[in-house]
């Protein structure tokens, strides 16, 4: 098992980070500003391509 490493990062229980809602929304602002595909700019921020993909989606404004 990896030993996880204190760096001032909250986490929940399973030991994720938790992204305050304003940092999800600068980073989904900055990966479209990016012109870079969503696994490149993932692996760029360190991020989970899925995570960075549901923010994305979720961000998307609802048609009427």
């Amino acid at each position: 098992m990896a030993e996880l490493v204190d760096v001032g990062e909250e986490r929940d229980s399973r030991g994720r980070r938790v992204f305050p809602a304003a940092e999800r929304r600068k980073l989904v602002g900055a990966f479209r500003a990016s012109r870079m595909t969503m696994a490149e700019f993932a692996r760029r921020e360190g991020i989970n391509y899925s995570t960075i993909a549901g923010w994305v989606h979720r961000d998307h404004p609802k048609r009427a």
